[in-house]
Parts: C-alpha cells; structure tokens; sequence
C-alpha cells in the first residue's frame, strides 16, 4: 500500500492537485500513517517550496529509524533530501543528516540505508537507477557504489542501474567488462538512445570503430527525450551556441539529419573523409575522461568562479568576462543532483575542442616531447588512475599524472602548443582552489613563470612575440639584476617583468589564443609542421557555361621534407594531397585524393619550396575548401581551410585574383598563355605583383571601371595603393593582366582589393598579400 501511495504522490502535477491528498494522508494509526503523512509532506515541500514540511518529516524519520529496522524511514528521509539538493536549497544540520555532510551526499547515504535492511525494496531500487543514471559520468560516491554493486547481482537489476554500472566499469577502463554490462542494460529495457550514445563510446575505446560510428547513429535515429538530452549534452562541449539553437528547434525525426550535416561540415573543415571527425570526438572523450575529470568537485563547491588572483600583475589586467564563461557549467541534465560540480577541468575542455597539442611545456620549463596521438584501439600508455578496495578514485597524491612530465619546483603549469585557423596558438594552464591544484587544470591569461624564468624554452617556440619576450627577458637578467647595492627591487613598474612591452604583448598574444580556444573546435594533426607551408585557391568560371572551377597551390618549405634518394641520384619527395569541397547550404561534398611524385636535381634547402597545383570544377555556390598535405609515410606538412565563392554567372561577375611574381614556376592560364604563379604569397619591397582575373556580363566592346586597391590588414588607414582604370571588354569572357607595382609598400601583410564596375553594377574579389623583408 505504501509503494502505490508513493507512485500516486509522485504523479500529481502541482500544488493545487496534492491538496486533494492531504485528508486521507492523515488516515490510520501507527508507524504506516507516519511513512504516508511523511511521504504527502515532501511531496508537497516538492511542489509548493515548503522546507518546515521537510524538515517535519526528517525529525519523524529520525525518530523511527532510531526505534526500528523498517526500510521506509531512510527511504524517506533520501526523496526528501533529493529535493533539498535539487532545489538547491542553504545546507543546515536538519534532523538525518551528518556534520558536514552535503544534501547530496546524504541522499545516498540514507538511500543505502534503506536498502541495507530491504535490498528488495522496489521504490528504493528505482530510485537508486534512475538519480545513479541521471549523473552520467561523475565518479561514483562510496556509498553509490556499495548500493548499486548489490543491485547489480540481482537476477531483476533495475536497468538504469545496470546503466550507471557500466559507466562505473568505464571509469575504471574496464572496457570490455563494460560493453557486457552496456548490453545487459539494453536487454533490461533501458532507455535505447541513452544507451546508444554510451555504447559507441565505449566501442571506441576498444578499437571497434565501425560498430561505435554505427551505435551513435543508431541512437540519433530513435530519440526519446533522455536521449536527445544526452547527445545535446555531447554537442555542448564542441558546438557553438548558434548550432546548439538549431538544434533546439529541429524536430526529433530530423535530428540524424542535422547531426549529419553537423559532422559532414566538420569532416571537410580539416580535409577528412567522412566519419572521421565524430569518430575523432568520440576518440577525444574516452581519452578526456581518462586524464582530465575534475577530481573531490566536491570539496570545491564554495567557489563560484574561477579565481583569477594569480593571473594579475602590476601593468597586466585580466578580463573577468572570460573567466565567467570558463566558469559556466555544461547543461543540466534531468535529475542530476551533481549538476552543479564541475565534470572536467579546463584541459578537458580545450582537448574535446582541439585534440592533442603539438607539444606540451611543463612547470619547470622542461619541454615534453610532441605527444603521440593514441591509436585506437591501443592500450592507454600512461598508467590508468589508482583506485580503492570500492573503485572510488583515491587522492591525487597516490594517482599516477599520466604522460605529461611535472615537476616539484614551482606551482603546477602547462603550456599546449597547437595549430588552428592557419596560426599557431599557445595555451596556458595552472592549478585553481576552483577547479584543483593537484595538476594544471585551469586555463589562465597570465604568461607562467616557467617561460619568463627559461628564456631557452620562449625563444624556441615558433611564435615571435614569445621570442621577442625572451631576448628582452635575457638582456634584463644580463644587465640589470643586480645594481651597486644587491639585487634590484621590483618595486617600481618600469623594473617588473609583467610592465616590459614584449611580456604585454605576449600577454595580449595569450588572451587571444584562449578566447579563441573556447569560441571553436578544429581536427588539425598533433604533429603539425608546415607552419611555413602556403596553399591558395582561386575560383574562375561560372556556372552558366560549365567553367566553373577552382585552381588550388602550395608551395611547402624544405625545412619540413625529407627527401627520398633516387637511383638516377635525383632527389623525389613523394605528397599525398587531399582536398575537401564542402557546400553547407546544399550538403554536398567534392574531393579529391591523389598522391604525386615531385623529383628535384638535389635536396630542397630549408628556404626552398616544393610547389604544384592542380585544378577541378566546382558548381555554384560558396564553398569551404580543406587541403591536407602529408609526406607519404610521415607527417602532415600543410593544413589549410579557405572560403571560395563560384558564380553562377547570372550578372556582372569578377573570378578571384590569381596573383603572380615573374621567374616563378608557370601555369597555363584559361586565355591559354603561361602565367608565373606566386606559389608562397610572399614579394620583397619594391617588386611588382602579376595579377590575372577573369569578368563577365560586360558586353563586348563596352568600357567598364576596375579599381585596384591595397589596404593595410587590421588597418584603418587609407589605401596605400589606388588605381582607377577604363578597361574595355574583349567578348563574353575577358581574360585581364595587370602589373602592380609594390614599391611603396613596407613588409607586412596586405589585403588586395579588386572592383569592376558596368552600368551600376559592382562585383569584387579581395586576396591578402605579404611583403617581406629582404
């Protein structure tokens, strides 16, 4: 009678409806009506916020279990205290509850309680699976574990704590072990997209690619609405929150279709084929919840944010904006009573978003070697987490770190070198009483001491403001540290290393790398050396007459080939290239996949580059364009993502500027006469620039305006360069050469800007240039 009185309660709506309730709450005598009053009281507290009904009936359960061995007392006393932690209301010493002890922490408690006298107590089982489940992947408490390994024996386990079961075996890398229980949950009848998305992760983890890509889609194709939550959940991490609405507002029947489209235009962001970027994400997690979980977020939870007291310095500021939105929590799935403590630190964060960096530096200044990206399917090389008798993680004083060297000589630090977006981005991390200081777990603005004590480590970072730091940094050290009285104070502004312009100017380096860290995700190979490497893409044609294409260059610097000896004694440095199209608005992707041979008299040097080409058509539309170039059997030596727009030729239409630089190796234009392509982008002062462009919708014999300009990148300067010209049109297509000359322009980098003008109407094509000192 009591179990269906509880189901009753637990299905009414609201405060008007439990009212109904209260007459026959009070009916009977003895320690039944006690439990049936108690449990009418929370469920009431639930709907009307009322804590005196609570915290009545916890001092009557207090009474009962110390005058009794009834299963029900404790049971009460753990849905009452689920709604004081989900309603996150102030902790007091009410009646049930320990010194110190947490709403949360004594909802299991007296959850296993209950079951320690009625292990087949049917309510408390179900509420033990479906709040164990609701928790995802937290690290199980004490007595979470004890209550859920007993139902897990059980002939009729409760599926939702099969479930949380197996996600506890996969904290614990019992991956295989795992997978059984995983399947085990789904022959109980667990929740079948829920089930989904935690399987093809836990396939991942074992190797099984084709089978986790086919559970994940698997899931998305029968979402219920834990399910849905669940994989929103997953996005969280990577999406940006324009994506996260979209997805918000797309019916259940057309979420694998908008996750396809999501992850087909991440595919052909980094030049993958396709499935390659999910089952990179899901590569990422299994590694992310190995290493980077936030350990005891417990123990932190008076912290609101993210302190930044150590990243503060007499002439550096610290941007309090950033930092809340570092501290912002993922979204709250239902019935998570943990929800508030964070799930991964900072690390975790940036590693689902990027993947492995290319190098890590550590606290110290010591310089870990390019970290090995794991083959799937291969044993995790570091040592796993240590854990106890129960398999609760034990303190981090007795957990191994994993790969990443640390040291005992300062505070906990590192710094992960990666590429994206075509530059090279340095990130910051230390340890925070937010979010641990047992490693480096929290991202920071500040410029760590390791690099401003170890000028070695900053000046061989390929970053020039880090180099300029530290060569400002050595001649300081050099000269002035000790003065004709002893070591030099700190006291004045201009003598603290944080007021130096080249430690501001890394300073303001750093604040943009990790804004930019959050705002995306990239796929960019960890091993990444072509940071010299240059491709380009030029759209010509239009759609109307079937011309449309694309011209694609790069131009890879010797410093990052090594070259194949040859029988003949030439020299052959053998690129497999790949090039992804991908069209967003209509979902349809374009590739190419080829792998040449270049052979040279002798060996590239270090400034010299391999160079090539090659063209394919393209319809209308506007296209994302990845390129990826490796070393055949070695690393990837240029990765590059460009936005091409191909007319469809309907108006007055401009191609891309296809730039060149005499002496350079040809190409054969589409006018059929040798054009020197600019493979590398780069001209020295005082040189002239090749242009060649094609307009159409001009008719023939009839005068138009092109104006050519170059402006300054970033700049609000004027043009540096104008030219305004009456041209005439030389048929359906005319085919233009222009020379520009360069001379008054000082190295830097440039935006070209090109406009043709026809009886009111404009088109125009803007390409960036670099001028370089000699």
């Amino acid at each position: 009678m009591l179990s269906a009185w509880d189901d009753s309660l637990q299905r009414v709506p609201d405060a008007i409806a439990i009212s109904n309730y209260d007459g026959p709450s009070r009916r009977g005598s003895g320690r039944a009506v006690d439990v049936r009053r108690g449990l009418f009281l929370i469920r009431r507290a639930d709907l009307t916020d009322s804590r005196g009904d609570i915290e009545l009936t916890l001092t009557n359960m207090q009474v009962l279990v110390n005058h009794s061995k009834w299963a029900w007392p404790y049971f009460l006393m753990a849905r009452a205290f689920e709604v004081m932690s989900r309603k996150q209301w102030v902790e007091t010493l009410s009646d049930g509850k320990e010194l110190a002890e947490k709403h949360t922490d004594a909802v299991w408690r007296t959850l296993r309680l209950a079951l320690d006298r009625d292990e087949a107590f049917p309510n408390a089982r179900r509420f033990l699976g479906a709040h164990a489940a609701a928790g995802g992947d937290r690290f199980l408490r004490p007595d979470q574990v004890i209550a859920l390994q007993r139902e897990v024996r059980r002939s009729d386990a409760d599926p939702n704590a099969l479930l949380a079961w197996a996600r506890h075996l996969r904290t614990l890398q019992d991956y295989h072990r795992a997978i059984g229980m995983f399947n085990r949950a789904g022959e109980s009848g667990v929740d079948r997209s829920v089930l989904a998305l935690d399987r093809a992760r836990t396939l991942l983890a074992v190797g099984d690619t084709a089978a986790a890509s086919a559970a994940y889609w698997a899931g998305a194709g029968q979402l219920t609405a834990a399910g849905r939550e669940r994989y929103r959940f997953d996005l969280w991490w990577i999406a940006e929150p324009e994506d996260l609405a979209v997805f918000d507002e797309t019916p259940d029947n057309a979420i694998q279709a908008w996750l396809q489209r999501f992850w087909n235009a991440r595919d052909a962001e980094a030049a993958n084929v396709r499935g390659e970027r999910l089952t990179e994400h899901l590569r990422r997690w299994v590694i992310v919840y190995e290493r980077y979980r936030t350990l005891s977020p417990w123990t932190d939870l008076f912290w609101s944010r993210v302190e930044t007291k150590f990243d503060q310095g007499p002439c550096l500021s610290t941007d309090a904006k950033f930092y809340e939105r570092l501290w912002q929590q993922p979204p709250t799935l239902s019935a998570d009573l943990r929800s508030h403590e964070p799930i991964l630190d900072h690390r975790g964060m940036i590693y689902l978003r990027h993947g492995e960096p290319t190098r890590i530096i550590t606290s110290g200044g010591r310089a870990g070697a390019p970290v090995r990206r794991r083959t799937l399917g291969d044993p995790y090389h570091a040592a796993p987490p240590a854990f106890g008798p129960t398999g609760v993680p034990l303190p981090w004083s007795t957990r191994a770190v994993g790969e990443v060297p640390t040291t005992t000589d300062g505070p906990s630090g590192e710094s992960w070198l990666y590429w994206w977006n075509g530059d090279l981005h340095l990130l910051h991390f230390r340890g925070s009483t937010a979010l641990g200081g047992y490693g480096a777990t929290t991202l920071t603005e500040a410029t760590p001491s390791y690099l401003l004590s170890n000028t070695a480590i900053a000046s061989s970072l390929p970053i020039k403001e880090y180099y300029a730091m530290a060569e400002r940094i050595r001649g300081w050290n050099d000269s002035s540290v000790f003065g004709p009285n002893g070591p030099r104070s700190f006291a004045a502004h201009r003598d603290n290393p944080s007021c130096f312009n080249e430690v501001r100017a890394v300073a303001a380096r750093s604040a943009r790398d990790e804004h930019a860290s959050i705002n995306h995700d990239s796929d960019t190979p960890p091993n990444f050396l072509g940071y010299n490497s240059v491709g380009q893409m030029f759209a010509l044609g239009v759609a109307a007459d079937q011309s449309s294409g694309v011209l694609a260059t790069f131009a890879i610097p010797g410093a990052v080939l090594t070259p194949e000896p040859l029988d003949d004694g030439q020299v052959g440095y053998s690129i497999a290239w790949r090039i992804v199209a991908y069209d967003k608005a209509a979902n349809q992707t374009f590739s190419v996949d080829t792998v040449r041979r270049f052979v040279t008299p002798r060996a590239l040097s270090a400034r010299e580059f391999l160079t090539g080409y090659t063209e394919f058509g393209l319809r209308a539309g506007t296209w994302q364009i990845a390129t990826r170039a490796s070393q055949v059997g070695g690393a990837t030596v240029l990765q590059d993502l460009h936005a091409v727009r191909v007319d469809g030729g309907t108006s007055v239409t401009l191609s891309d500027i296809v730039m060149g630089r005499p002496g350079h190796p040809e190409w054969t234009a589409t006018d059929n006469l040798p054009f020197p392509l600019n493979y590398p982008n780069g001209w020295f002062p005082g040189e002239a620039a090749e242009l060649f462009f094609e307009v159409r919708g001009v008719a023939d014999r009839t005068a138009y305006q092109t104006i050519v300009e170059v402006r300054p990148v970033g700049g609000k300067a004027e043009a540096a360069i104008r030219i305004q010209s009456t041209d005439p049109a030389s048929g359906e297509v005319t085919r233009v050469r222009k020379t520009l000359g360069l001379t008054q322009l000082a190295p830097g980098r440039y935006t070209l800007v090109v406009t043709v003008e026809y009886q009111g109407k404009q088109a125009s094509r803007e390409r960036e240039i670099l001028i370089v000192a000699r």
